[in-house]
């Protein structure tokens, strides 16, 4: 039949068939991913192949018949996401009829021969090196699944511990903890404390406020009132000292009376009205006289306008000005700060001087110093500060009383001029001066303190009685007041005078079998009381105890050697 063909004939039919075999082999081919056959990479060519590459140039010849031996050998291999191809006949999902698919060009591949030992040694060279590279990905591979299990081992422990926590608490992960015995109970179920749930055994209101009221109460200047509060109520004795800011707007006398008494434990029906008006008082009685005291804002504003309006008729007399008027011009205020401070079974004496018109001079920084060279608590600091404050106060609040203006005019008043110490005419202090103005640490009995508690007692009572004898202008008692820090106490049932108290252990009343045994530490201290009054009874002299010898009074004009035993006799 081909015999017969013209040549035009014969290449319409090659090309038929060339474009059915293209057909037949796009529909192989698309779906599927090529991979060549390992052994094109190598020396040796396929079984019945000649070592060089497939000639497919003589396909072009319809009268050649091209042997199975000669067509290239291909792998292919399905891809997994890859349908199976459809078969001939069959329609193309998505062509219409009658529409060939295009047409895929298959990868021309072919061998490399090698024959040459350069060749030869390049191969080996490449096969080394895919192995390593190879074993690398291996190696690589293996550790990334050995970390996944890891992490999945993690995980499942992980939540084993999270169950076992929420089924059987903590326990479990940390152990039992502590089993009471004044430590508390841990170990218990977890679980979230709000504010508001917290353990709080208190009835006084919490204080809240608002950012803003706190931003406009710390942006206020602070006027520090010094407040005493010396009480007995039922059976009940508070003494205790501390500042109040003038300019507090957030929390009142009531809602800190309260607090105290919470405290403290004491009785707020009867101490908390007290405690009000007791600070009311002193704060009503502070600011009545703030407004005349030296301020930064009044004073420096008339000094300012004085020296200017002075300017140049001080520079035209400075050569006339007599010697007093500069004395009064650098006239300072200086007066004598004693302290007398029991806080516990210890007590410090000091004394020191203190211009009360320089604004530069901090209560609270000297507090903080004293008690940082002196080893002291903080009791002791705030007891500084709070009785410098109060004696400056009652010096400022005398020379208001008289009538001084504060403006480097000399002092009227006579009894308060010899207040204030004569200006210094040299820094460095006499040697007979020195140990009286040395600070003085001492460590009390429980029977001296109470001694010096009765001797504070009856000098009050003492100045309240001169003060009622007075006449004219009334100036406050300038001499220091004692601070003790003994918070609160519960005295006996009634007080009794030294005799007394000697009659009651002489002939004491019939006591019930169990009250025989009395505790140690009562008898201790009723021993000592015995002591004390039998003393205070029998040696009725001028000379201080033996016992008494450590406490000093500052406003003495000597010190006592507190090492020197005291002369029997």
């Amino acid at each position: 039949m081909q015999k017969n063909m013209t040549p035009t004939q014969l290449q319409q039919l090659q090309q038929q068939r060339m474009a059915m075999y293209a057909m037949q082999s796009s529909a192989r081919l698309q779906p599927t991913q090529f991979q060549p056959v390992p052994h094109l990479y190598t020396s040796m060519p396929p079984p019945g192949m000649a070592p060089h590459a497939p000639d497919l140039a003589g396909w072009n010849d319809p009268n050649r018949a091209v042997p199975n031996n000669r067509m290239p050998s291909f792998r292919l291999t399905a891809h997994p996401s890859a349908a199976a191809p459809p078969r001939m006949g069959q329609q193309f999902a998505g062509q219409p009829a009658g529409v060939r698919p295009p047409m895929t060009v298959v990868p021309h591949v072919e061998t490399t021969p090698v024959h040459t030992p350069v060749q030869k040694r390049n191969l080996a060279l490449y096969r080394e090196r895919d192995n390593t590279y190879q074993e690398t990905l291996n190696i690589q591979h293996k550790r990334h699944i050995d970390l996944a299990q890891e992490k999945k081992r993690d995980i499942e422990l992980a939540g084993a511990e999270r169950r076992a926590k929420t089924q059987h608490g903590p326990i479990v992960g940390f152990g039992p903890g502590y089993n009471g015995h004044g430590n508390g109970t841990t170990g218990g179920q977890t679980r979230i404390v709000y504010p508001q749930q917290r353990k709080r055994m208190r009835h006084a209101r919490e204080f809240r406020f608002a950012l803003e009221e706190m931003t406009e109460q710390a942006e206020k200047e602070d006027a520090l009132v010094p407040i005493r509060i010396d009480l007995e109520i039922d059976g009940y004795k508070l003494r205790d000292t501390f500042t109040w800011n003038l300019n507090e707007t957030l929390v009142t006398p009531e809602q800190f009376a309260n607090v105290l008494c919470e405290d403290l434990r004491l009785p707020a029906a009867s101490f908390a009205p007290q405690i009000t008006r007791t600070l009311r008082d002193q704060i009503q009685d502070y600011y009545l006289h703030n407004a005349s005291m030296v301020t930064k804002d009044d004073s420096d504003q008339e000094k300012e306008e004085v020296a200017e309006r002075n300017e140049n008729e001080v520079a035209v007399k400075k050569e006339e000005e007599p010697e007093d008027e500069k004395k009064v011009k650098s006239r300072e205020l200086r007066m004598l700060i004693r302290l007398d401070i029991t806080v516990g079974n210890r007590a410090l004496l000091d004394q020191f001087e203190w211009d009360i018109s320089c604004q530069r001079n901090s209560p609270e920084a000297f507090a903080q110093v004293m008690s940082t060279e002196l080893g002291l608590g903080g009791e002791f600091k705030t007891a500084i500060a709070h009785s410098i404050r109060e004696q400056i106060y009652v010096y400022i609040k005398s020379l208001l009383l008289v009538g001084h203006e504060f403006n480097d005019s000399p002092v009227t008043d006579d009894d308060l001029k010899h207040s204030f110490l004569p200006v210094l005419k040299s820094i460095i202090r006499e040697g007979e001066q020195v140990e009286r103005f040395t600070p003085a640490l001492l460590e009390l009995t429980d029977a001296e303190v109470e001694k010096i508690e009765k001797d504070r007692m009856r000098e009050a009572r003492r100045k309240r009685r001169q003060t009622r004898g007075r006449r004219g202008i009334l100036l406050p008692d300038r001499e220091p007041i004692k601070t003790n820090r003994t918070v609160y106490a519960i005295p006996p049932d009634h007080d009794m005078t030294d005799e007394q108290f000697i009659t009651s252990i002489s002939n004491p009343p019939r006591a019930p079998v169990s009250d025989v045994t009395m505790h140690s530490q009562r008898r201790s201290a009723m021993r000592a009381r015995i002591n004390i009054a039998a003393e205070a009874a029998g040696n009725q002299t001028t000379h201080p105890s033996q016992s008494m010898q450590s406490v000093i009074s500052l406003h003495s004009t000597n010190r006592a050697d507190h090492t020197r035993p005291h002369p029997s006799g």
